[in-house]
């Protein structure tokens, strides 16, 4: 669901740019890390997720039942367009573009005025087009935004569940990827320079990417009540099933006594 997540999203914002006046504004080099942060290292996020004994519970699955359930497609689509919807604002909203155009904001965060020379922080086949895509400023705040707002999705796709840290604790390699792509990422943006067409950004700036990004997990919570298991009921329901396991021998707790005493 991850990387058909960020397939979709950036299937749409390619398609849709021409008609709304921009190109997709990550280099080749960008894109390679997207693609990293999207198989291997999501590979290794995901690969660490312990058996889940709710899934015990569930009947056994048809033969001919799709690989991609009702469930994921809801999953993927909705947050894949999400990511786009707000990839394209980003792009597209003056509000946005003026959060990063420093000789707006310096008055709120004072910086180094020769970072503005285009020139010097971002070579690029042709500077005019830079300047109209917004600079390089805003072209690497895009770049974090983008790469933020699809790693905080992969807290959505580990579980179905409202509770997004159950059994994060013992996938610890998880949390090491996690804090591992937003390290690596500030880190290529700060000393990047040419070679990945990024330069520093400043706390603030830092700031409002996070906040931006990270409103991805409610938009997935809200689709979760409203649209998986019967709404937010269901879900806790489903949650507060019991498991236990002992002496090779599986015993359901249900919270409904009756229940209990018929599985017992």
């Amino acid at each position: 669901m991850f990387q058909s997540t960020i397939n979709l999203a950036s299937t749409f914002i390619v398609f849709v740019g021409p008609f709304m006046g921009f190109d997709f504004p990550l280099t080749l080099i960008q894109l390679l890390w997207v693609n990293l942060v999207m198989d291997t290292l999501a590979a290794l996020a995901f690969g660490g997720e312990p058996a889940d004994e709710s899934f015990l519970r569930e009947p056994p699955l048809p033969r001919d039942q799709p690989i991609i359930s009702n469930r994921m497609w809801r999953s993927i689509v909705s947050n894949g367009l999400y990511i786009a919807f707000c990839s394209v604002n980003f792009l597209t909203w003056d509000q946005i573009r003026g959060m990063f155009d420093r000789r707006i904001s310096a008055a709120l965060a004072p910086v180094d005025f020769d970072d503005l020379d285009f020139k010097e922080t971002a070579k690029v086949e042709d500077i005019r087009d830079l300047r109209i895509q917004g600079g390089p400023v805003f072209l690497t705040a895009f770049f974090s935004f983008f790469i933020f707002i699809c790693t905080f999705n992969a807290w959505n796709v580990r579980t179905p569940k409202l509770n997004l840290l159950s059994n994060v604790w013992e996938n610890k390699g998880f949390i090491a990827v996690f804090l591992t792509i937003f390290v690596l990422q500030i880190t290529f943006c700060q000393i990047g320079g040419s070679l990945l067409r990024t330069v520093p950004l400043t706390l603030r700036e830092w700031g409002c990417l996070v906040l931006m990004s990270i409103t991805i997990i409610p938009f997935d919570l809200l689709r979760k009540i409203l649209f998986e298991s019967g709404g937010v009921a269901g879900l806790r329901k489903n949650e507060g099933m019991k498991t236990k396991v002992s002496d090779g021998k599986i015993a359901i707790k249900l919270e409904n006594p009756v229940m209990n005493d018929k599985l017992d």
